[in-house]
């Protein structure tokens, strides 16, 4: 009995850390892909006011 108890609490702690790290990777990817959109706003930022001067 507590094998098994010790068994199923590893299998959720398991489970627990898989969807941790796939949050983590998607947050990753969002954070990735948000700074990629933020320095392209930049860069079109400012070459539109280069072209304004």
């Amino acid at each position: 009995m507590v094998s098994q108890g010790l068994c199923h609490q590893a299998s959720t702690d398991l489970g627990v850390v898989t969807r941790s790290q796939l949050i983590l990777a998607a947050l990753g990817d969002f954070s990735m892909s948000f700074r990629k959109i933020v320095l392209l706003l930049a860069v079109f930022y400012l070459n539109s006011g280069k072209n304004h001067h």
